[in-house]
């Protein structure tokens, strides 16, 4: 299905709108077309619990590793731009960080496509909720699943 919207102008100038507001516009949009679409048919093999956690302790254990040779004096801001920026950069353009490839699992969203960028930002953002209620609410949030590759 196709839609599109005619006629529109925003009262923002078109650089600033474009810069700003359109890439949240595409983010709504695409994480409701997600929900209303659904899950059918899965998009894989949902990642074990265990394997995910796996793969988790492998991404904070390399990102530690690289903030304690890069960050001199601020290890903690050094620890969360390398850890967010990696995460998001591996979400968006492969679906798999070092720990997913180890680990043999990747991230999709619910239809089984790419994650985009907003997705993977909304994904890191709602992290610390999934782990405050230990389920994985932030994929929920951000229309994604993680899927077992198959051998």
């Amino acid at each position: 299905m196709i839609a599109s919207l005619e006629g529109y102008r925003p009262r923002l100038p078109f650089v600033l709108y474009v810069v700003t507001q359109l890439p949240v516009h595409h983010l709504v949009m695409r994480i409701y077309l997600l929900r209303v679409r659904g899950r059918l048919p899965e998009p894989g093999m949902p990642a074990a619990p265990a394997r995910r956690l796996t793969a988790g302790a492998i991404d904070v254990g390399l990102c530690a590793a690289i903030a304690l040779v890069v960050g001199k004096r601020r290890r903690l801001a050094t620890f969360a731009g390398i850890a967010a920026g990696y995460h998001v950069a591996c979400w968006s353009i492969s679906g798999r960080t070092l720990g997913g490839m180890i680990t043999r699992q990747r991230v999709v969203s619910v239809d089984g496509s790419r994650v985009s960028v907003g997705q993977a930002l909304i994904r890191l953002c709602a992290l610390p909720l999934a782990a405050l209620r230990m389920r994985a609410v932030h994929d929920e949030i951000a229309g994604t699943e993680v899927i077992a590759d198959q051998p």
